[in-house]
This record gives C-alpha cells, structure tokens and sequence, in this order.
C-alpha cells in the first residue's frame, strides 16, 4: 500500500495563518484532512518546515531547505521513506475517497506517475513513484522548482479525472468563508 502524503510546508502568506490551523467545523484543518486521509491510507505523514500538530498523532516529515516550494517537501519525504508515495497539499480539503482508489488503481496498474486532472493537471494530488526523486534533485540543481515542469520530464503520466470542487483549494480567506459556505449549503 502507498503511503500518504499531506504537504502543509508553505507559508500561508495569502491566508494570513497558517493553513493547517483553519478551523474547519470544529477541528484544525491539519485534523481534518488527517481524520479522512487515515480512513484511505494506513500510513500518513505531513510534510512541514516544522512539525504540524494534530490529534492523529501524525508525524512530519521535515522540509529543512529555506525556500519554500513544494518540490522540496517532495525531496525530503522521498529521500526519507524511499518508496512511493500519495501527495495531497493540506488546503485541498474536498478530494474525494472514490477519486483518491481511482488514482491508486490507475497508478497500481500502469505503475507510472498518476495525477487528478479535470481543466488542469493537479500536481499536489497524485502518486510520485520513488525512482522520480532522482529527477527532482536535478531539476533542483538547475534551480527550476516548477511542479509541472517536473511532470514534463518524468515520461509517461496517467490522469484521472476529478471535479473542479475536489480540486478546490484555499488559498485566500476568500476561497475559506466561501467552502464553509458551500458545505454548509450541501455544495
């Protein structure tokens, strides 16, 4: 079984707090995607420049490089675990169960890097195969840190369709009040 991934290693600057501690219906927004996140994957992890509190009792895996960008969160966890690995960025709370084994299966078919697509490619929801940590260090060492400039150069790729609303993320106060609103409304 893959391992799971919650990348929660950026700054938060558009929010204003740190994401994994949105409230989000009575819970920290790290809990809750942990809570749904350990009903999927036996093994979990968050991904952080420093380690993410939750009642799971999750552990993190540090992100030590001083630029924040996702392609580093991705570095430390595959040099860590050396395996493959599901990656889903903690503001993207309403990924769904179903699509999640639809990307498993794809990937547990095809064994090639598996992404969610629906109007673009979502590089921080699918499957990184273990034999890419090697692309990611030079695509470093050029000082490219571009996700989907990575996904370019790793050969074959499988998509699997998601909705715009599991793709949502929340990026800005605006994006939050506007998705507690939707659920709330059963959106």
């Amino acid at each position: 079984m893959l391992t799971c991934i919650i990348l929660s290693g950026g700054k938060s600057s558009r929010m204003g707090i740190l994401k994994q501690n949105l409230d989000f219906f009575g819970e920290s927004l790290a809990n809750f995607q942990a809570k749904n996140f350990c009903q999927i994957f036996k093994d979990l992890y968050f991904s952080s420049k420093t380690p993410i509190s939750n009642d799971y009792n999750i552990p993190t895996i540090l992100d030590n490089e001083n630029t924040f960008a996702p392609i580093f969160g991705l570095k430390s966890v595959l040099e860590t675990l050396q395996q493959n690995i599901f990656v889903i960025s903690i503001d993207t709370p309403f990924l769904q169960k179903n699509s999640v084994l639809k990307i498993i299966k794809s990937f547990q078919q095809h064994q090639n890097a598996t992404f969610a697509k629906n109007a673009k490619i979502h590089p921080l929801i699918g499957i990184y195969p273990k034999d890419s940590l090697s692309l990611i260090n030079s695509q470093i060492q050029k000082g490219n840190y571009k996700l989907m400039d990575l996904l370019k150069n790793m050969g074959s790729l499988e998509f699997i369709k998601i909705s715009n609303q599991e793709s949502s993320n929340l990026n800005y106060p605006k994006d939050y009040q506007q998705a507690i609103k939707d659920i709330i409304n059963g959106r």
